[in-house]
């Protein structure tokens, strides 16, 4: 779904912010991509952990998934837009304060593990494949707005 992403950057960019695309090094096809077609700028596996710290004092919102990233963020005070897919805020992992979203499908299949699952179950990834960029790139509008007051 790199379209997707690459499309909310561009909407972002529209809205007067610069997507930073951050990851490892598992990410630096993909997030060439996105990079490439959505107009931001890529330091896939091009961060460290201090490094990415660093960072984030900077950002003026970040958007993810459920990670490590996740948390360090909301740690910061950085308004999080967090993408949900085969896991849950129910289970607990979900960024923690005001300011932050999620944003899931609804669906009776989820969560299909503690951590999530590389492939799906059930063959369909519908978890993310229903989240839409209109939902995220609302949900992006709210937490920055939510920041500005």
């Amino acid at each position: 779904m790199p379209e997707r992403f690459a499309e909310l950057c561009r909407r972002l960019k529209t809205d007067g912010l610069t997507p930073v695309l951050v990851g490892g090094d598992d990410d630096k096809d993909l997030g060439a991509r996105i990079a490439r077609e959505g107009a931001a700028i890529d330091l896939i596996g091009r961060t460290d952990l201090e490094e990415l710290k660093s960072l984030m004092g900077r950002l003026e919102l970040f958007v993810t998934n459920d990670s490590g990233p996740m948390h360090l963020a909301a740690a910061s005070g950085v308004p999080v837009v967090a993408i949900f897919g085969a896991t849950t805020r129910e289970l607990g992992f979900f960024p923690y304060g005001p300011g932050h979203r999620v944003v899931e499908a609804d669906l009776a299949c989820r969560p299909c593990g503690l951590h999530g699952a590389r492939e799906c179950p059930a063959g369909h990834f519908l978890c993310m494949r229903l989240v839409t960029v209109d939902q995220v790139h609302e949900a992006c509008r709210w937490a920055a707005r939510t920041e500005a007051a």
